[in-house]
């Protein structure tokens, strides 16, 4: 007889990706399955230095998305765990 013995390995880290969209207004987040139903963090810089931090929760494909109120223009990037993900462009 012969025993046969498999190994899965399921790798939890994921770099995020963001994209705004084409109006510039609605910055989306993906961070994979690691992050479903997890808090992401959107961190918006304004050109004067001014920094806010927005939660949104993941839907269960680990995909958020952040709607811009604020008039001006504003560099995002997402962040869940230690992923980080590129910097994008907002306006309004």
């Amino acid at each position: 007889s012969s025993l046969v013995a498999t190994a899965l390995t399921i790798d939890s880290s994921y770099n995020g990706t963001i994209s705004v969209g084409t109006k510039k207004l609605k910055a989306t987040a993906d961070f994979g399955l690691a992050a479903a139903g997890k808090k992401i963090a959107f961190v918006l810089e304004s050109a004067n230095g001014s920094v806010k931090t927005f939660y949104r929760k993941a839907n269960g494909s680990g995909v958020a998305t952040y709607t811009l109120r604020m008039s001006g223009t504003w560099e995002a990037y997402a962040t869940y765990g230690d992923n980080i993900t590129d910097t994008v462009t907002m306006s309004r």
